[in-house]
Order: structure tokens, then sequence, then C-alpha cells
């Protein structure tokens, strides 16, 4: 009994650490996707505010940024609908400029 316990305590600690690194780099995945997320969040509402921007120069920076981010991978199909929208309403500001 007592070489079993010998043999089977290492076993349990290591065990137990190594579920403690697995779910720690579990958590710190989660969080750099969430990070990763809200940064993208924030490229995209800067686009799209530019996009309706009155000056020329940042609408078409904001929508060459917006282009961007469609083309990434960052964005789910949910979110380019919002990528979507923004360059239609550029297209439909350049197309009733005079």
């Amino acid at each position: 009994m007592s070489i079993l316990a010998t043999l089977l305590t290492p076993a349990l600690a290591f065990a137990g650490a190594l579920l403690g690194v697995l779910l720690n780099r579990r958590v710190a995945s989660e969080l750099e996707r969430r990070s990763r997320r809200e940064e993208t969040m924030r490229n995209l509402r800067w686009a799209a505010d530019h996009v309706g921007d009155g000056d020329p120069i940042r609408a078409a920076l904001g929508a060459a940024q917006l282009r961007a981010l469609g083309r990434s991978a960052l964005l789910d199909p949910e979110q380019l609908v919002f990528v979507d929208a923004a360059l239609d309403i550029h297209v439909i500001r350049i197309a009733d400029e005079p």
C-alpha cells in the first residue's frame, strides 16, 4: 500500500500541474481572442466614422480601412454586414457628389 501511495502521489501532482497549465493556456487564448476582437471593433468604428466624413480624403481612408478589414480573417460573417453597410454609404455619397 505504501509503494502505491509513493508512486501515485507524484503522478497525481504532475496531473494536477498539467491540468493547471492547460486551463491557464485556454484562458490566455480566450483573453487574446477577446482583445483582438475589441481592437478590431475599434478599427471598424473608426473606419465607419471616417467613411461618413465630409472630407473626401478621410472618407477614402475609412473606405480603404473597411476594405482591409473585410478581407482579413479578423471579422465574423455577422460583423462583415456592418463593413458592407458602411461601404454602401460611402458609395452612395460618392454617387451623390456633383
